[in-house]
């Protein structure tokens, strides 16, 4: 589970670089698994505005998975998930991969 925890925060940062945000910071309904790859499944909720995207990173928006993590699963990986985010999660990582596809 960690791993794919883990791997969903680098799906996003992928997904930066093609100006794609997913702005609810709930991955646990917006992000699916086809034949063992991450998709985005919720199309509905993204923003391609990079400055709206710096304002989440500076308010910790994926704060909603960690806690929905700590809540139906465990502390433990409530934990993981929020230290992993806030190494991958990053305006130097938005910044260095944004718009780099096009």
């Amino acid at each position: 589970l960690k791993r794919l925890l883990e791997g969903s925060l680098k799906f996003i940062v992928f997904l930066w670089r093609y100006k794609i945000h997913e702005k609810t910071g709930k991955y646990y309904s917006a992000l699916g698994l086809l034949d063992n790859k991450l998709v985005l499944a919720d199309f509905g909720e993204i923003t391609q505005e990079k400055e709206k995207v710096e304002k989440q990173i500076k308010k910790r928006w994926w704060s909603k998975t960690s806690e929905w993590l700590g809540e139906n699963y465990s502390k433990e990986l409530e934990s993981y998930f929020d230290k992993k985010a806030k190494q991958l999660l990053t305006i130097k990582n938005l910044n260095k991969n944004w718009g780099t596809k096009q």
